[in-house]
């Protein structure tokens, strides 16, 4: 049985295909998003911000005002009371509220775009995890081989049948397939403990040793325009112009009149009078500025998005591009180890005397050379597609 497992490259006949994760894959993000501390503190953080946006959405207080005053020598007593409700033109036609709502929804983003960073490093670790498990059973079955021909050469040496040269050759073989293995052991352990912190300290197993399905889309215009409409970060930056456009507004608003409203009344022993007023407030210096302020911060805000779209289009033709190369080289890579595995001939011929030990050993090692290219090739494809997955979604 051939060693590795071809890639499966779908192509759906859509407008726009989603790289998506399949299976265990998926179910393992899904855990790590509902354990990991750093998205809680996040979301936790968030739910804060989203309140304190709100404090600052309404009316100013009310302003009473009472005083009792005293003329001793005529015995005389004056009550003055005064209420007065100031009314912000802003607030009251929601110019606040909605600037609120716009930075509320800009958090939102920024909490998926955290979310976008946190998934994709643990996405990147279990394609690396599953890269060790299918190496894995590779290396045991060369260590398998490797302790035969151990064994077979011991009883050689014991016969008589071959020199001490050869049996150490052989034993050499046995040492460096199960030393292979041992440092693959440690790897995949220390990408498990990652693995298990991003969880939040849970130990989370992925034992798979074959990649998922990937999914590449057809045509990358098409992908990647979705892919920005979906994208937590370029929602986050058109969300931060929508937020300095309001500013904008609140700043021309900040130019018309403050009105305010009240009610006062004097009483006196023998006569009282009471009425309601109202009062405005011509802004003339206080605001200065600050329209033409908010304006270019939303120039400058523009000019940033249209920068950063110009270089993430960029980013991301050059990973599709290296994406599709890596699946024709993956291909090849398949074809040349099904057309050439000569395992079970070579042990035939060093069993029949036909080659020496160390021509076997050189051998095998093409061919095993072959498929550790082969499975990297493989790994490196996944974490391109992973790269571009986590920039869609």
């Amino acid at each position: 049985m051939n060693p590795i497992k071809p890639f499966v490259f779908i192509f759906f006949l859509i407008p726009l295909a989603c790289l998506q994760a399949q299976g265990p894959v998926e179910a393992v993000l899904q855990e790590i998003e509902k354990n990991n501390t750093t998205l809680a503190a996040l979301r936790s953080g968030v739910e804060a911000e989203k309140l304190g946006n709100r404090t600052g959405i309404f009316l100013a207080d009310p302003q009473v005002d009472l005083f009792l005053l005293n003329k001793s020598d005529e015995n005389l007593r004056r009550t003055n009371f005064g209420l007065v409700q100031p009314l912000d033109i802003p607030t009251l036609l929601g110019r606040r509220n909605q600037l609120a709502q716009a930075m509320n929804q800009q958090l939102d983003y920024r909490y998926l775009e955290q979310r976008q960073q946190v998934l994709l490093e643990a996405h990147l670790l279990v394609i690396d995890l599953i890269y060790h498990n299918a190496l894995a059973l590779e290396l045991e079955k060369r260590l398998q081989h490797a302790s035969e021909i151990a064994r077979s050469y011991q009883a050689m040496l014991d016969a008589g049948e071959v020199n001490i040269l050869e049996h150490n050759k052989a034993r050499l073989n046995l040492f460096n397939a199960r030393k292979a293995l041992e440092l693959n052991e440690i790897e995949r352990r220390s990408l498990s403990n990652e693995l298990q912190a991003l969880n939040g300290g849970k130990a989370i197993a992925v034992d798979e040793t074959e990649f998922p399905i990937a999914v590449l889309p057809p045509d990358f215009q098409e992908w990647v325009q979705g892919a920005f409409d979906a994208n937590p970060v370029f929602r986050s930056l058109e969300q931060e112009l929508v937020i300095s456009r309001g500013e904008e507004r609140l700043a021309k608003a900040a130019y018309w009149p403050e009105f305010s409203a009240g009610y006062m009344m004097e009483a006196l022993p023998d006569e009282r009078f009471s009425g309601f007023g109202m009062g405005i407030s011509i802004p003339l210096w206080e605001n200065r500025n600050t329209i033409r302020h908010a304006r270019l911060k939303s120039i400058a805000i523009q000019q940033h998005n249209d920068d950063l779209s110009l270089r993430y289009l960029n980013h991301y033709r050059g990973l599709y591009d290296q994406a599709k190369a890596l699946q024709e080289s993956s291909q090849d890579n398949y074809r040349v180890i099904s057309s050439f595995d000569n395992a079970a001939l070579l042990i035939k011929a060093l069993n029949a005397g036909q080659i020496s030990l160390i021509e076997y050993m050189l051998e095998l090692g093409f061919y095993y050379d072959a498929v550790d290219l082969s499975l990297e090739t493989e790994r490196q494809l996944q974490k391109v597609l992973a790269r571009m997955e986590r920039f869609a979604r």
